[in-house]
């Protein structure tokens, strides 16, 4: 009887420790936002770098194309990285991904204008979407905040800009979200022309999942669908277009809380 009371003592001991582990572990996270002090430093020279070279935003162009593939393609998790392509942002064209990245290659010719109708020269435009497996990040599949494709430009001499880029996937989470590219724009004296809040997204005219319902909602929120074609190249070409009117007043935008159009993780 003693020989029974132990095993099943001993048993009980055994899945209470199991259930003790599974309800304290701490589970590893899929990616950290935070970086290490050994890749602060590793950041720091990176920025740098980019600062000191002879064209510092062609430098900070290799650098992202290099970090999508590279042993230091995580640094993108972290702010401090990103911001090395906010300070040194190209002017006109973006590189979002480099090649080899899966997924029908797309380039969106993106312009920003005043209320008249003429282009506004260096406006700060923040981009980033899903992959073409519709997934933001490697480990984590709705992580907008750290976007793996992801990238600033500004606007040239004539408000425009370009970025080439893979055409994105449905949510891998959700579906039957439609396909669509995030933008934040950034202009010193302006905001967003309707009085809405934050830049539109781009939507795909052709995306089977943009029904009625969903083109309502987008026209509701001043989004852009756009049209797809092929250009000469070949390429998938969409169009983005986004109208800014000048700020009547700084402190209206104190009093929200927030600044107005802040693009892109700070």
């Amino acid at each position: 009887m003693s020989r029974v009371f132990l095993l099943v003592v001993l048993g009980l001991s055994i899945v209470l420790v199991g259930i003790w582990f599974l309800v304290t572990r701490e589970e590893e996270p899929s990616f950290r936002i935070t970086p290490r002090d050994e890749e602060k430093a590793r950041i720091a020279r990176l920025a740098r770098e980019v600062a000191e070279a002879p064209e510092p935003a062609v430098a900070a162009q290799q650098l992202l194309l290099r970090s999508l593939r590279e042993s230091d393609r995580h640094y993108r998790d972290f702010r401090d990285f990103r911001h090395i392509f906010r300070e040194h942002a190209p002017v006109g064209h973006l590189d979002l991904v480099g090649p080899g990245e899966p997924g029908d290659a797309l380039r969106i010719e993106g312009s920003v204008t005043d209320e008249a109708g003429a282009g506004l020269s260096g406006a700060l435009v923040y981009c980033f979407q899903t992959d073409a497996g519709g997934s933001y990040h490697p480990g984590e599949s709705s992580a907008e905040g750290i976007a793996r494709l992801f990238g600033y430009v500004r606007t040239d001499d004539d408000g425009r800009f370009e970025v080439r880029t893979v055409r994105p996937g449905n949510y891998a989470h959700a579906p039957r979200t439609p396909q669509h590219v995030h933008f934040a724009v950034r202009r010193d004296g302006y905001a967003r022309g309707d009085g809405r809040e934050g830049p539109p997204s781009l939507y795909f005219a052709d995306d089977p999942e943009l029904d009625a319902e969903a083109r309502r909602e987008i026209e509701y929120d001043g989004g852009v669908i756009s049209t797809v074609e092929k250009g000469a190249d070949g390429v998938l070409v969409a169009r983005w277009r986004y109208r800014m009117r000048e700020r009547e007043e700084e402190a209206e935008d104190v009093e929200r809380g927030s600044p107005v159009n802040a693009p892109g993780p700070r």
